[in-house]
């Protein structure tokens, strides 16, 4: 089953693993968080190569993703989110960007 978006959060089973890929021409993933360590602090996920993707396995219940964008000093770009290999017609989230970075933090509901 595919991230699917609603309302209020992107759905998904729990357990499934999703590749999530950041379109854009300038911009990289900075940092990923995801879920809670057994100290209850953040989890980072580990992201791609290419600095432009990451996969998490949907956890249990309603949980914050949290995906930093860096621009790379460019002064705006539109960056867009979709599930790997989900064509980029059907996104999870869209993002305008101002100068320097910003911040998606779509609710991740797993079922």
């Amino acid at each position: 089953m595919p991230l699917t978006p609603t309302a209020f959060s992107l759905k998904d089973k729990t357990g499934t693993v999703d590749t999530i890929t950041m379109e854009s021409k300038t911009s990289t993933i900075q940092a990923v968080f995801y879920g809670s360590d057994t100290d209850g602090n953040p989890q980072q996920i580990p992201v791609g190569v290419d600095g432009k993707s990451f996969q998490i396995t949907v956890l249990a219940g309603r949980i914050r993703l949290q995906v930093t964008v860096d621009l790379n000093g460019f002064p705006s770009e539109t960056v867009i989110f979709h599930e790997t290999p989900n064509p980029v017609v059907d996104p999870l989230g869209t993002l305008d960007a101002n100068p320097g970075s910003l911040i998606w933090d779509p609710m991740i509901e797993g079922v």
